[in-house]
């Protein structure tokens, strides 16, 4: 299942600090590829992304909201919006957190913050210095189409057509979406009626179930020059890289986040899975003697750094990681 990306300017700029000759560009905008493979579940994440509707600071912080002075927000009505802090100087720990935000929570220049369980952002500290973008989550018609160009195979249940599988807050469980063919519309599997713009939260991996048809998933958009925080409970879960090319195993921050279990063995450790294959993966965990990361089916020390893909499984054994997953040095100078 894993697979090479390919990218236009996005990589040039990413790994050589160049950008095409042909292209002139202000911010890091490009493409990927991703095959999506016949009779298998694909990982599929987010490592592109729309440009910020809103960037600035907030000239006030309460407990649950936060007021930028300096915008008046247009929500489109229905839609889902992703709050990230890109600095941080009274809350360092603060950078890469996300919140998601129902644009019923945006009005003229406040945000609301509402998760479950309950956030109080003054306590987290978050305070005016920190910057934030605000971006549009897209949705599944957005990433996938429904129209003849869709790389998802329609049907007219989801037995017979391909199935994105969306995560929702309990580990181990998804919803799970198809695009009818009657109606060329997405459909919540089991159901009669349509489910239109489904949102994806760029932080959360999706699992492709492709029937017999190869296809190729197409992502453009901008890169997210800093890392990404998750809070994961015990069980596998589904993680996009959220950056485009260049992270590994050893760069990402997996063993450095707060809760990350290590172990003598891989009994009790924490597992990255990595996909190797269609429906296939190397497992990894780190081992707290030799402070290395090792193989978990061999228990030797890996000869060299492992590439991690689009998307890849984070296996929490127990308790709860605040994972801060980090991106390449190199995109600080984009």
């Amino acid at each position: 299942m894993k697979t090479p990306f390919a990218y236009s300017i996005l990589a040039a700029a990413a790994v050589c600090g160049l950008a095409n000759a042909q292209t002139a560009y202000t911010t890091p905008v490009g493409y990927t590829t991703q095959t999506l493979t016949a009779n298998s579940y694909n990982l599929v994440g987010l490592t592109l992304h729309n440009s910020p509707v809103a960037t600035g600071k907030f000239e006030t912080v309460a407990s649950t909201t936060a007021t930028d002075n300096n915008v008046t927000y247009a929500p489109v009505v229905g839609r889902t919006y992703i709050m990230e802090i890109v600095e941080s100087p009274d809350a360092p720990t603060l950078v890469g957190s996300i919140f998601e935000i129902p644009a019923a929570n945006i009005s003229n220049s406040t945000i609301t913050v509402t998760t479950v369980p309950a956030t109080n952002l003054v306590t987290l500290g978050l305070t005016s210095t920190a910057t934030y973008n605000l971006r549009l989550a897209p949705t599944l018609e957005e990433i996938f189409r429904t129209d003849s160009t869709s790389m998802l195979t329609r049907g007219l249940s989801a037995t017979n057509a391909d199935v994105v599988w969306v995560p929702t807050a309990t580990v181990g469980v998804y919803d799970k979406y198809f695009i009818h063919s009657s109606s060329s519309a997405f459909r919540r599997a089991g159901t009669t009626t349509p489910a239109p713009n489904i949102p994806v939260i760029y932080a959360d991996g999706l699992l492709i179930q492709k029937r017999a048809t190869a296809t190729t998933l197409i992502q453009t958009g901008e890169i997210k020059k800093v890392g990404t925080n998750n809070v994961l409970t015990a069980g596998t879960n589904p993680i996009s890289v959220v950056a485009p090319e260049g992270l590994t195993l050893v760069t990402a921050g997996f063993e450095t986040s707060t809760g990350w279990a290590k172990g003598l063995s891989v009994t009790n450790a924490d597992i990255v899975w990595v996909p190797s294959g269609p429906s296939t993966f190397n497992r990894y965990y780190f081992h707290s003697g030799t402070s290395l990361w090792r193989n978990a089916a061999t228990n030797i020390a890996i000869a060299a750094d492992v590439s991690l893909p689009s998307c890849i499984y984070v296996q929490k054994k127990t308790g709860t990681l605040s994972l801060k997953l980090k991106v390449p040095t190199s995109y600080t100078n984009l």
